[in-house]
């Protein structure tokens, strides 16, 4: 949330990266969600990406234990709706987050670009 606001409008986009074949990396975008300090836990993906290949070792999204997880977020600075396309007028602020999680020493590392 921005300073000083209880709750903003965003859309974001959800990357588990196949680190084999980045074509087969598995990526779901969320429609425009209201998310509210007080109340953030109506969102999510029903079905994103099954367990057994997520965990199988040769389907390439977990690699020497570690798993990247890529997350864009689109959260508008005023109250109006994020359009569907990149807004030119910068009428909300775009944050790009990288999650690399070591499974086997339990390190996550996370990068905000």
């Amino acid at each position: 949330m921005m300073q000083g606001q209880t709750s903003v409008n965003a859309r974001f986009t959800f990357t588990v990266v196949n680190q084999i074949n980045e074509k087969d990396s598995v990526k779901e975008d969320a429609d425009l969600h209201q998310f509210n300090a007080n109340k953030s836990t109506n969102w999510g993906f029903d079905d994103f990406i099954p367990l057994r290949d997520l965990t199988h070792p040769h389907e390439g999204y977990i690699v020497n234990d570690t798993i990247i997880v890529e997350v864009d977020v689109f959260a508008c600075k005023h109250e109006d709706n994020v359009d569907s396309q990149v807004d030119q007028d910068a009428r909300y602020c775009v944050y790009r987050y990288i999650v690399i999680l070591n499974l086997k020493i339990k390190e996550t590392k996370a990068l905000v670009l």
